[in-house]
């Protein structure tokens, strides 16, 4: 894809616990089920251990430190509201949620920090 499309975009590669942008560079950070991958030892979404938690903190402060103020976070997952929404409010103060799918659904979260849109 980079040799295709280097005219217009982009491409980095790090790790997602440790992102390595400047502060406030994103209007929009996009997730397709990346997250999901730290709770793939997770025998309970009910009960989530500290390593997982301390995972999911690392990567969910560098996702909010790169986006703007009035930027959006937007996760596609098949992790149901329940238990994704009370991770996301720790870091943001508005979450919408979509479902599509049949059988197995997908969840569209789209997060933003309203208060910082006022400002």
């Amino acid at each position: 894809m980079a040799s295709k499309y280097s005219d217009i975009m982009t491409y980095a590669t790090m790790d997602m616990r440790y992102l390595n942008f400047e502060p406030n560079t994103f209007d929009i950070v996009i997730d397709k089920s990346t997250l999901d991958v730290l709770f793939t030892t997770e025998k309970s979404m009910w009960n989530i251990s500290e390593p997982t938690l301390t995972q999911f903190d690392l990567t969910l402060n560098c996702i909010k430190n790169v986006l703007k103020p009035s930027g959006r976070f937007i996760s596609i997952t098949f992790a149901e509201p329940y238990f994704r929404k009370r991770l996301y409010y720790k870091y943001f103060n508005t979450i919408k949620v979509s479902s599509f799918g049949e059988g197995f659904h997908y969840y569209f979260y789209s997060c933003t920090n309203l208060d910082n849109l006022k400002q």
